[in-house]
């Protein structure tokens, strides 16, 4: 008999990123979240990486996808008591 246990998170990325002003960050408002749930990574390590991986032309999106992370981080913490 195979059993799984699996936890469920419900997080509405698009409203959030929405609420930000830009509805292409909800990846990483989920990103944010299994971060708060794995501790794989922190912040710095991932927006270290998206610097490099937007260049110095797309270098001003950076700050909202720092926002992003948060919020979804913030609102796992909130909303699932983690």
């Amino acid at each position: 008999e195979l059993t799984t246990k699996a936890k469920v998170y419900k997080i509405p990325a698009n409203e959030i990123a929405l609420e930000l002003g830009n509805s292409k960050v909800a990846n990483m408002v989920i990103l944010g979240a299994y971060l708060e749930i794995t501790k794989l990574f922190n912040d710095d390590i991932i927006l270290n990486v998206l610097k490099k991986l937007l260049g110095a032309e797309k270098e001003h999106l950076l700050d909202i996808n720092k926002k992003a992370l948060k919020v979804g981080r913030d609102y796992l913490k909130k909303e699932y008591k983690l």
